[in-house]
């Protein structure tokens, strides 16, 4: 190896190193341990110019430093961002028998596919990622429904998008009814959208001030899915820009997940929840932001979005939470008004015992067996209830 001569300059040392070498750059490379994280610095000399160039980046643990090493070379040396890779999904041990016995480690699968988790806070299970395209394909080929395809290409585990908030709740019935039939969730159990203050919940939000979606909107600022920085880093989630190599919505679960086990809370696509917005009750909440926007007041973990029931947008799904021995506000039938301000049936509000009147649909042969009917929420005056003629039993 060519030895520098002593006394020389630095300059001139590296100049030594050009001539005789035909060296142009040099690349250091270094990493550490401090507590729990790992440190990982790459250092680039430019011999010629005498410019020196370096990039530090911290990771939580010694399988993320690929990919923090592959995300700084590419910056240093002027290159696109990498496209990152799914997070491999762990084996998953036994599904719990019961949806009541699952666990972080141990989530409940249903019929889907789809998986469960507690979530402190809360007395629901929230499925650990979006509804994904082929479990929304599904309830579709089901109920003969007609898919808005997005314009750009996605595959059977991204989320499901051109999704409006009706068809959202018309997929949890849907699946409540058929798991109900098949054994797979008791007569007391149902699926739904979360409401706003679950998903605070599961985004690990503090207490927020304030009576609806709209007060609390924002009230809390500096606090976004994966921290208090912003920009949001490259594993963070799906949101616009290049960092995350996703052009527009990634395959659920290919983020780091939550201390709770759940995936993009935080960016890939915006979440129907079951709330209005504010009290004109003319607009549904949406949580979390997408790919398509990262301007850093919409991705805040507080942030509020809201659109109308029939709304649909290539960046926006939903995510189903599983209420465990609670019976569907549709079929709750001794109730005399319903949460969302629906009137249940008046003949089973002032007596359980006594039968409702023959329901219309029934009379007219509309049982599951038939196709879904154009219009899939009749309202039947006399009757006093929403007609869903797809359930199972012939009557509403």
């Amino acid at each position: 190896m060519a030895k520098s001569q002593p006394n020389l300059s630095q300059e001139d040392a590296r100049q030594q190193a050009v001539n005789q070498l035909g060296i142009q750059q040099l690349y250091l490379g270094s990493a550490a341990k401090l507590g729990s994280k790992h440190f990982l610095s790459v250092k680039v000399l430019n011999l010629n110019l005498s410019v020196d160039a370096a990039e530090t980046e911290s990771v939580d643990n010694e399988e993320q430093m690929v990919d923090a090493l592959a995300r700084i070379t590419a910056k240093l040396l002027g290159l696109p961002p990498p496209a990152l890779k799914p997070v491999a999904m762990p084996e998953t041990p036994p599904a719990p028998l019961k949806p009541h016995s699952a666990t972080k480690e141990h989530p409940w699968t249903n019929s889907l596919g789809m998986r469960f988790v507690p979530v402190p806070g809360t007395k629901v299970l929230f499925c650990i990622w979006g509804t994904r395209v082929k479990d929304y394909a599904a309830f579709a080929k089901a109920t003969e429904r007609k898919v808005e395809k997005p314009d750009f290409t996605q595959g059977p585990t991204h989320p499901a998008v051109n999704v409006s908030w009706n068809e959202a709740v018309l997929f949890c019935e849907w699946l409540t009814t058929k798991e109900q039939a098949e054994g797979v969730i008791g007569s007391d159990d149902s699926y739904r959208l979360p409401t706003d203050r679950e998903w605070s919940a599961a985004v690990d939000l503090p207490e927020e001030p304030g009576a609806t979606p709209q007060e609390r909107d924002q009230r809390i600022k500096g606090v976004y899915p994966w921290g208090n920085e912003f920009p949001p880093p490259g594993w963070a989630g799906n949101y616009a820009g290049d960092s995350d190599g996703f052009p527009n919505t990634a395959p659920v679960g290919s983020f780091r997940p939550n201390p709770y086990g759940l995936y993009d809370l935080g960016g890939n696509v915006w979440e129907w929840c079951e709330d209005w917005y504010d009290n004109e009750q003319k607009y549904r909440v949406l949580r979390g932001g997408s790919w398509y926007r990262n301007d850093p007041d919409y991705l805040l973990s507080s942030n509020r979005n809201n659109n109308t029931p029939d709304h649909r947008n290539d960046n926006n799904g939903f995510r189903c939470v599983l209420v465990v021995g609670s019976a569907p506000r549709w079929q709750n039938q001794r109730m005399g008004a319903m949460s969302d301000g629906r009137t249940a049936c008046p003949a089973r509000a002032k007596s359980p015992a006594q039968p409702p009147p023959p329901c219309p649909w029934a009379q007219r042969g509309k049982t599951r067996r038939q196709p879904w009917p154009v219009t899939p929420r009749l309202r039947d005056e006399s009757h006093g209830r929403f007609c869903r003629p797809w359930l199972f039993s012939p009557s509403c």
